[in-house]
């Protein structure tokens, strides 16, 4: 196994273990150089009024398929001029 990790340059876990480790450490002396606010003057810094959501107006619209479910027992070119009104806008669908 290990003449496999010589030919394919893989290094064996505690290898890998340890770059880890060494890369934690320089974090970590990185981190603790740095000025670190406390959370609250983060919070004020990042604080913007939050605008409410607006209400969705628009109407959910209809596939070709729901249309047609729910308008069964009709005439198949009477709900194709439906159809179209309705893409026009000029025609909507009763919640039944």
């Amino acid at each position: 196994m290990k003449f496999l990790r010589r030919i394919f340059g893989i290094k064996s876990k505690s290898e890998v273990s340890s770059e880890i480790d060494e890369v934690i450490e320089e974090f970590d002396e990185k981190v603790s150089e740095e000025e670190v606010l406390s959370t609250e003057e983060v919070v004020e810094e990042t604080s913007e009024p939050v605008a409410e959501p607006e209400e969705e107006t628009e109407e959910v619209r209809l596939t070709w398929p729901q249309f047609r479910s729910a308008h069964k027992g009709m005439i198949a070119s009477e709900i194709s001029d439906l159809w179209k009104e309705y893409k026009d806008g000029s025609y909507e669908v009763r919640n039944s």
